[in-house]
């Protein structure tokens, strides 16, 4: 009977032990990204939610940690990321330049439709071509990326900069662009929030897409966070087979522009 209970004793005392060492090393992870409703946005508490907020948060507390989200421009968060004041950046497309300094999540965490958007009255034809596009006003969020189809037109076409899809959306209908690029999802969240009833009856989306591109999540190099980034990749295959998924696409009323795909090596590029 001694021997029974020092058994059990020594069970407990390893179990609670195992507990307290799993405590210890569970970490408080900062992230930064872009207001980009309904993937990224900020309830009326100010704190981060969002469909891919919540896909990170599970993630993540499936592994044993939690995260900090902070909604910033996307210069800033870029800023913050590359100097190593925050932990992790997403939702982020891939390009050569950031991969200096961003160690990429090789499980791709949400697929990103890209559009042009218009003035209804306008009646623009964009069949792909950039070229025909020279003349043509668009407005973009600062250091945001839209696939490496625009991307690589950037330069030839007329660019003008803003901090937010609300303020191009201003911009379009007072006539200072002509287009502005977005996920399909996010402007559609914008175009018919409440209150945007004008909005929607003046904006179109053009039939073409420029892209259609996965986005991950960036660890900040400075912090070596590699085994950490391989243990998210394992956790991401899991989650995406899972109910709380599920709910996640029903809970958000995400479409197939948002299921997920697995890009391990491809350089493509917000």
């Amino acid at each position: 009977m001694a021997r029974s209970r020092n058994k059990y004793r020594y069970l407990f005392a390893f179990a609670f032990a195992s507990a307290i060492c799993g405590f210890a090393n569970s970490e408080t992870y900062n992230c930064v990204s872009l207001e980009y409703p309904p993937l990224i946005m900020a309830d009326h508490n100010g704190n981060a939610s969002g469909f891919v907020v919540e896909i990170v948060t599970n993630i993540f507390k499936n592994l044993g940690h939690s995260v900090h989200v902070e909604i910033y421009p996307w210069a800033r968060a870029l800023s913050m990321i590359n100097s190593g004041q925050s932990d992790r950046i997403f939702t982020i497309f891939r390009t050569s330049e950031r991969e200096k300094f961003l160690d990429f999540s090789n499980e791709s965490i949400v697929n990103q439709k890209i559009y042009f958007y218009g003035r209804k009255s306008d009646k623009f034809a964009f069949n792909g071509d950039f070229s025909s596009l020279h003349k043509v006003r668009i407005g973009v969020l600062h250091n945001v990326s839209y696939g490496p189809e625009f991307d690589n037109a950037r330069s030839k076409l007329l660019i003008d900069e803003a901090n937010s899809m609300e303020s191009n959306i201003k911009k379009l209908i007072a006539g200072r662009i002509d287009l502005f690029p977005s996920n399909a999802y996010s402007a559609s969240y914008f175009i018919n929030a409440p209150g945007n009833k004008d909005f929607a009856d003046k904006i179109v989306q053009l039939p073409v897409p420029l892209s259609a591109v996965p986005s991950f999540l960036g660890f900040a190099k400075p912090k070596r966070l590699t085994e950490l980034r391989d243990r998210f990749d394992e956790e991401v295959v899991k989650f995406f087979a899972s109910d709380k998924y599920s709910e996640l696409l029903i809970k958000y009323n995400v479409g197939d522009q948002y299921l997920r795909s697995s890009r391990k090596k491809e350089n493509i590029s917000h």
